[in-house]
């Protein structure tokens, strides 16, 4: 589901999957490796609602605003922290 970053961060934090609890929102370094190599190859379950399917990274670009990345494309934003938007938790690359 759609997450405001905040609430986004806290999950992958206490995420525990698979028996592994290291998982955390990406970089957007990370979010754009992931769509690079997942989304675009068509792997992965990703959303695929035009209007909606913007996915979180943890990059901060202020206070108030984070980075998010369209999985429609590669375009990268900055928004309000307290939009909603998708999550996918990482572990280290």
């Amino acid at each position: 589901g759609n997450l405001d970053w905040n609430s986004a961060k806290t999950a992958c934090e206490e995420l525990i999957l698979n028996g592994y609890s290291d998982w955390h929102l990406p970089s957007k370094e990370e979010l754009n490796s992931v769509y690079v190599n997942l989304k675009q190859i068509g792997v992965g379950g990703f959303a695929n609602n035009a209007g909606s399917n913007g996915y979180w990274s943890s990059t901060e670009a202020s206070s108030s605003e984070a980075v998010f990345q369209w999985f429609t494309n590669d375009s990268m934003f900055e928004y309000g922290k307290n939009s909603e938007f998708y999550v996918r938790a990482v572990r280290a690359f």
